[in-house]
């Protein structure tokens, strides 16, 4: 006698992976389309398009969501706490910042374990962080600071930097500025901003057959590779936070690639700057309103 349920549509006992019978990435193999343009339709210099939210976590101090594109990534703000017993001494405050990475975020199951590409990741927004919060205010305290990636396509980083400080400006910590981060490509010697992830991918592997032909002994004939940055635009004249390059290319692209990237913080920062300002307006407004009542 069968076991299988004839009321139930049940599938196969062995099953397949989407992404092994058919990839995630463009099926042409190639970086740009046959009218110049990318994958996405975008222009080289264009953005993907941007979201930001505060406060949708009820418990923590502060939080944001930040969507670029079709990265999505949320954050959460604790404390700041006294600082548990230690052997090291510090008078200013400390910051532990975590990022994770959920299982679903990219096409191939990731971990719940961070790698160490996600260290790094941490490390990365930890430094930048420290920069731009005034420690000395926080004297003997630590402010925690949880990231969650629910979904990477690429500009994970500068995702990061940006939803952490828009959530510790909705928590009230004290800062320098607001840091936002912004991400820029080099593919053959020409400036692409904002790479997705399949973009990426594409970036590192031409960068590696670079490398080993410089190995082999020929020359280079093109630039390839990515530049992140974290940017404070208002505090001393627009202080870089954090820096994180890969790949190879000229001085000269290199300073064009970040002229962009710093152009692209500072048109996110006037977007964040409203979300905020409309934020205050929200919370005076309620405030009123729980007054008049």
């Amino acid at each position: 006698m069968s076991n299988r349920d004839p009321r139930r549509n049940c599938g196969p006992e062995k099953t397949t992976p989407i992404y092994v019978l058919k990839s995630p990435y463009p099926e042409n193999n190639q970086f740009l389309q046959e009218d110049g343009k990318r994958n996405d339709k975008r222009s080289p210099l264009e953005i993907r398009k941007v979201y930001f939210g505060v406060s949708n976590i009820s418990q923590a101090k502060g939080s944001s969501y930040v969507e670029l594109g079709r990265t999505k990534v949320v954050c959460g703000v604790y404390g700041p706490k006294e600082i548990p017993p230690s052997n090291v001494f510090k008078s200013s405050g400390q910051v532990m910042c975590e990022v994770k990475v959920a299982p679903f975020s990219s096409f191939v199951r990731r971990s719940p374990v961070p790698d160490r590409q996600v260290k790094e990741l941490s490390m990365q927004v930890k430094e930048a962080l420290e920069a731009a919060i005034i420690l000395d205010e926080y004297p003997k305290a630590q402010i925690d600071v949880f990231l969650t990636v629910v979904e990477d396509r690429g500009g994970v980083l500068g995702a990061c930097v940006t939803a952490a400080s828009l959530a510790l400006c909705d928590a009230d910590i004290t800062m320098y500025d607001i840091v936002v981060g912004a991400s820029t490509a080099w593919y053959n010697g020409q400036i692409y901003l904002d790479p997705s992830i399949e973009e990426e991918e594409y970036i590192a592997t031409a960068a590696e057959r670079q490398a080993l032909c410089k190995g082999d002994g020929e020359v280079a004939t093109a630039s390839n590779g990515c530049l992140t940055v974290a940017l404070m635009p208002l505090y001393a004249n627009g202080q870089v936070a954090t820096m994180v390059m890969s790949g190879s290319m000229t001085a000269s692209q290199l300073q064009d690639g970040l002229d962009a990237a710093l152009e692209t913080c500072r048109k996110i920062y006037a977007i964040i700057k409203q979300v905020l300002l409309n934020r205050v307006k929200e919370s005076d407004e309620s405030s009123k309103a729980e007054q008049s009542e």
